[in-house]
């Protein structure tokens, strides 16, 4: 399963699940954010992804950073260093480069070198999405 677990953005999906089900309290707000803001810019220069498919992935980051951010207000009123859980976001962030490590691969495998070898339509793309050599299927 290293294909699904190889983007981070999947980890904070997962999390966010948790969080705004409360399942934990601690929250991935500024994960989710930095990936929303990173999701969109890097997948404007990854090349034969079907705009639609770019479109699609940008609003599911979206959402999740929405949705973390309407429980973290409702929660907490309002924001505080201390409850952003800045440290934990940055833990979770390291185990994830860990597992990538284990895995020989990298975050620049993951997120710079991602250049679809042909064009992917938001059907293969979730077609895709379970495969263990999902990176190799897109690094070009």
């Amino acid at each position: 399963m290293f294909g699904l677990f190889s983007v981070y953005c999947f980890w904070i999906w997962v999390w966010s699940f948790l969080y705004v089900n409360d399942f934990t309290q601690i929250n991935p707000l500024i994960s989710s954010l930095i990936a929303f803001i990173f999701t969109a810019i890097t997948l404007s220069f990854v090349r034969n992804f079907t705009i639609i498919l770019i479109v699609f992935l940008v609003l599911v980051e979206f959402f999740v950073f929405y949705f973390n951010y309407k429980k973290f207000i409702k929660t907490n009123k309002r924001f505080t260093i201390k409850k952003l859980y800045l440290v934990h976001n940055v833990v979770i962030f390291l185990v994830y480069n860990i597992y990538l490590y284990f895995n020989n691969k990298t975050f620049f495998d993951v997120y710079t070198t991602k250049t679809a070898k042909e064009e992917v339509t938001l059907s293969k793309w979730f077609e895709n999405r379970g495969d263990p050599n999902y990176l190799d299927n897109y690094i070009h």
